[in-house]
């Protein structure tokens, strides 16, 4: 009985409690892949769809990780260094403009529905392969993390609306910037 009550106690002041629900399966995200016509070639689409990567994908984890730090250390009045091995993370994985794939890892973030203090990072891959007049994106969910307590573990199914929110957003963002809708330096 103390330890189911002292689990209890962890899960509702440490916000593990997404750890002990069901993984998300394909069919609570929906669609993440989408194929889209463009007017121009596959080098030409090819330099497009890097130009949109290299200005929306940004190597911004170290700064999102300490901040997440420091979120924490202000919440418990404790003191919590930023991680020591945060670099600049690669999120270009691939880039090869003779098979026309660009691959690319990012994070969004989750917000716990139940206490808006505890926020994930949602990690996942976007796979854009370009050929002539046409590309297709897809999103692959990949894990979320907890940054204050350096916890991971598998996306679930309440942060798969999440998941599927980023697809929509990248999905028009990218073709709105691919068909010139869009400007590399408007706020996409």
């Amino acid at each position: 009985m103390k330890r189911y009550l002292l689990c209890a106690v962890l899960v509702s002041v440490f916000g593990i409690g997404c750890a002990s629900i069901s993984p998300a399966t394909d069919a609570d995200y929906g669609n993440l892949e989408s194929i889209k016509q463009v007017s121009f070639k596959k080098n030409e689409a090819f330099s497009k769809a890097m130009l949109y990567v290299t200005t929306k994908f940004e190597s911004s984890k170290i700064a999102e990780t300490n901040e997440g730090f420091r979120a924490a250390s202000m919440m418990s009045g404790a003191k919590v260094a930023p991680r020591e091995d945060a670099a600049p993370v690669k999120v270009i994985e691939v880039s090869d403009r003779e098979t026309g794939i660009i691959v690319v890892k990012n994070s969004c973030v989750y917000k716990e529905p139940s206490n808006p203090l505890y926020f994930y990072y949602l990690n996942y891959r976007v796979t854009i392969t370009v050929k002539d007049k046409k590309y297709r994106l897809k999103l692959e969910p990949l894990n979320w993390e907890y940054t204050a307590y350096r916890q991971t573990g598998a996306i679930v199914k309440e942060m798969a609306p999440t998941i599927a929110s980023e697809f929509s957003r990248i999905d028009k963002t990218l073709y709105d910037f691919m068909t010139g809708k869009t400007e590399v330096n408007d706020n996409f």
